[in-house]
């Protein structure tokens, strides 16, 4: 039994070895999809992949989280010093920014009390 190739050469039959190798390859590969697609689909291996994801975007939005309130920070400190410096737009931003802290105080105070 010859296979014949579409340019017109034959091909020796293949030995009952050479059979079996090539089904136990193919046997491999299609248990490899098989297991491949059965982790694709259950719900313990989605769930750590979508709780990698959010400890991930987590982690991420801490770190954006963190270098804003740094950069807060810095401006407020330098805000200071300029108001300390005698610069009335700076002191003006500051007695502002005094002037919202106790209204929040009182405002939180009050709700507290409730």
């Amino acid at each position: 039994m010859s296979a014949q190739e579409p340019g017109g050469d034959t091909e020796a039959p293949a030995t009952p070895e050479q059979i079996e190798a090539r089904l136990r390859a193919q046997r491999e590969e299609l248990a490899a999809s098989v297991d491949d697609l059965a982790a694709r689909v259950d719900p313990r291996v989605q769930a750590r992949a979508a709780g990698e994801q959010l400890r991930e975007r987590a982690q991420s939005a801490g770190s954006d989280l963190r270098t804003r309130v740094s950069d807060l920070g810095e401006r407020a400190r330098r805000t200071v010093e300029r108001a300390q410096e005698g610069d009335s737009e700076a002191l003006t931003a500051v007695l502002a920014a005094a002037g919202g802290l106790v209204a929040t105080g009182l405002v939180l105070g009050r709700l507290l009390r409730r």
